[in-house]
């Protein structure tokens, strides 16, 4: 457990990182913050990367907790549960926004960042293939058992929750919720020529019981797709 100095220290320097950025932030604006002087600051963090590194292990284990639920082998998440769990790490990167927004700079000067990264990317492409291959084994999916789709399926989603808040922050001045809809849309338009009439059933449910979650568009695109595959399953039917 923290320190109540260390964690004043680390509380001010994630509010400094999130709205400065990393590379702007001295450990001089981090004392001054505190209120503490710069000897009393390298006392507990000897320098600002002491402190993102430990701000990284704060936000890594909340990370893997969020995920854990997706690792276990009785796992049965259907595409809404996953998507709460999208919205709730979506939420998680807002609060640790720096490490994002400048990654590679981070990246760069903690090469233990960068080893967890790497890591953790093989670990999530392992747990997302197969949370698709169960959504398939549960009928919410009907993706085609080829390893390449699969795989451009993970890396996708992946590269989605990695990279949509530089992606944001470069080209878009919009609030931080509407981003975060704006995204999660393209998130489910990975999975949306795979959903199936029931998972996309669940789907309606969910947008339904979470009223503004999504743009208004979208919700129609979503309605109009699963009739379009209603109608073709009811033609293909010898029986209808």
């Amino acid at each position: 457990m923290e320190s109540a100095t260390k964690e004043l220290i680390l509380q001010a320097s994630l509010c400094l990182f999130n709205q400065e950025g990393f590379d702007a932030t001295s450990a001089r604006q981090i004392a001054r913050v505190v209120r503490i002087s710069q000897g009393n600051l390298r006392y507990h963090y000897p320098t600002k990367e002491a402190i993102a590194e430990r701000l990284f292990v704060v936000f890594y284990e909340e990370y893997q907790a969020k995920l854990a639920p997706l690792s276990e082998r009785d796992c049965k998440l259907g595409v809404t549960g996953l998507l709460d769990v999208y919205r709730d790490l979506f939420a998680l990167y807002d609060d640790y926004r720096f490490i994002f927004q400048d990654l590679w700079s981070i990246t760069r000067s903690l090469p233990g960042v960068k080893t967890s990264l790497q890591k953790d990317y093989q670990d999530r492409r392992a747990v997302l293939r197969g949370l698709l291959e169960k959504l398939t084994e549960q009928g919410d999916l009907d993706v085609p058992d080829s390893d390449y789709l699969l795989n451009r399926l993970v890396y996708l989603q992946i590269f989605v929750g990695d990279c949509w808040m530089t992606h944001s922050g470069i080209y878009f001045d919009r609030p931080l919720q509407e981003e975060m809809r704006h995204y999660l849309e393209h998130w489910v338009m990975l999975l949306l020529p795979y959903l199936t009439t029931s998972g996309l059933e669940a789907l309606m449910t969910y947008i339904r019981d979470h009223p503004g979650l999504f743009f208004n568009e979208f919700n129609q695109l979503i309605q109009f797709h699963y009739d379009r595959k209603l109608e073709y399953e009811q033609f293909s039917d010898p029986n209808a």
